[in-house]
Order: C-alpha cells, then structure tokens, then sequence
C-alpha cells in the first residue's frame, strides 16, 4: 500500500469518524479545513473547476471566483464528514437542520397521486435523504451504483461508501434503486401506487444512454441532460417536488427548502419543454448558492453531445 492509499484510509477511517464526534461547530470548521486542503491535491479538478466558475461568472472578481471554488470542496467535505451523524436520531439532526415545506411533501406523500421528488448534486444531499427518511417520508432514491464493477472506487473510499450508503437506506426503510438493470418499469409502479420517487437532475450525460438524455440550454449554452425524470412525469402525471439544502452563513443551520412545483409543468407541452423547464431551475438554484453546486469541475460534460 503507497503513501496516498495510507493517507485515504487515515482520513476515512480515522479523521472524519473522529472529527464528526466533536462539537458540531469545531466539526464543521475543521471539515471546512479538510475542504481546502483537498484543493492542492486535486489540482486538476480545481484547475477545470476555476475555469468553469469564471465562464460562468465572468463579471465576479478573481476572489469571489475563488472563494466560490474552494467553497464547492468545503461543502463536499462537510457532506463527507456529516454521514457520521446519520444513524443519530431525528432529534438531533432536528437541532441544526430547519426545514420548510416538509408537511406539503408529507401530505402529497399520503394522497396516493405520487410524487417525483428532484433536486441536484448541490449541498448535503444525504443529510436531506436521511432527514426526511426519519421524519416519515418513505421513497424510493434512484442512486448509481457505488459496486467496484459499476463504478471503481478507491477502497478506503468504497468501505466509507458502503457504510454512508447502509446509513440512508437505514433512514428510508429500502435499498437504494440502482440506475438501469431494468428499475424503470419498477418506478412507473411505484408512483402509480402513490409512491415517493427522489432523482438528482443533473447526473452527467456520459454516464447514460445517449437516446434517454434531451438538448436544452444551460448558461446559455447547448448542453444535454439526462430525461428520465421527464418520462416518470410524462407516464405516470405525479406531483412534482423541488428542494434544495444549504448551510446558512449566518446561522451555520442547514437550512432544507422543499415546494410543490407541478402546475409550473403541467402545461408544458413536451419532454424537451418540461427539460428546458427543470434545468431552468437548476440553473437558478446555482446562481443562488453557487459554491454548493459539487459538479463545478465537471460542467463542460454537459456541453458535449453524449454520442460523440
């Protein structure tokens, strides 16, 4: 074993189960330390990351863009560190995490209309998951798959992996739905039954089949996404929620943000139109809290079409 496979086992094995017993103030100050740090050792991903922020914010000044940069890893870092607390009871999460809109989602979740709950790779999704989970809302999480033959991980960070991921399903009461291996049909019925069915939007175009994703603009430019969600909305006519998580700069609260927006898509009149729609909506949840979005150094996938 070389000295970067010692340094990933001590940091997921040792550091982050030690730092997350802490108070949680020190806890997220020295997470927000790990955060940086894991600037200067991805130095690829932070160089692609620093010229995505500044095509998009061209207009910020040079600190901004940085600061908006090495924020993007802080929250990534804390998000590692916070799976430590997800087998802690509601009532403890309930201390640093405010939520508004949960009682709407619960209702819709009760009224056997279904619903598509959807957000992105923006801030402490797991938290959110693991919340709502012990807080009685029931759904079915569409995930890729973290097994080695699916998705090759470091092996520190696939035992981490395995755990945070045991730690959700514990949350939510089900395994995770795995991308593919014919879990579509699955989803259909779930919704029909009056099911909670939570996607990510923004999952890379390269990582699915090119004829499931859909062209739209985004940043004002061509760009492809993948349309899973538009075909689940499409066939089945459930509710859709959005909601977002982000840490509140003055409060140091994770602050959870979740609101029915079917009758914003309910006249569109096509999946490419309902895709324009919702990727909007990312768009607007970047620009809102752009240091939260963890996909910055990946941003020109978007712009490539998925079959070549």
């Amino acid at each position: 074993m070389g000295l970067m496979d010692w340094i990933k086992a001590a940091d997921y094995g040792v550091a982050l189960p030690t730092i997350s017993k802490l108070p949680r103030a020190l806890a997220y100050g020295l997470a927000n330390l790990r955060g940086r740090m894991i600037t200067y050792s991805r130095r690829d991903s932070f160089t692609w990351a620093s010229r995505n922020v500044e095509s998009v914010f061209p207009h910020f000044d040079a600190s901004e863009r940085r600061r908006i940069v090495i924020g993007h890893y802080q929250v990534e870092s804390r998000d590692t560190m916070e799976a430590f607390w997800y087998s802690k009871p509601l009532s403890h999460l309930q201390s640093f995490v405010r939520c508004t809109g949960l009682d709407t989602l619960k209702e819709a979740a009760s009224s056997g209309d279904g619903v598509l709950l959807f957000s992105s790779h923006m801030g402490s999704t797991g938290l959110f998951l693991v919340f709502a989970g012990k807080s009685g809302v029931h759904m079915d999480i569409v995930a890729r798959s973290i097994e080695p033959e699916d998705n090759p991980l470091h092996p520190a960070l696939l035992r981490y992996s395995r755990k945070r991921v045991r730690w959700i399903e514990t949350a939510i009461g089900h395994p995770l739905t795995i991308t593919g291996r014919g879990n579509y049909s699955r989803l259909v019925e779930k919704l029909r039954a009056g099911g909670v069915v939570m996607m990510l939007i923004d999952v890379l175009p390269t990582l699915v089949n090119p004829k499931y994703t859909t062209e739209v603009r985004f940043f004002g430019r061509r760009a492809w996404f993948p349309n899973g969600i538009a075909s689940l909305f499409f066939t089945t006519g459930s509710r859709l929620f959005h909601w977002t998580i982000h840490r509140s700069q003055t409060t140091g609260d994770q602050e959870i943000e979740i609101s029915e927006v079917t009758d914003s898509f309910r006249p569109t009149a096509d999946r490419a139109q309902f895709m324009q729609e919702l990727v909007g909506m990312l768009e607007r949840d970047i620009r809102r809290y752009p240091d939260h979005w963890l996909s910055w150094d990946s941003l020109g996938h978007y712009f490539r079409r998925p079959d070549g």
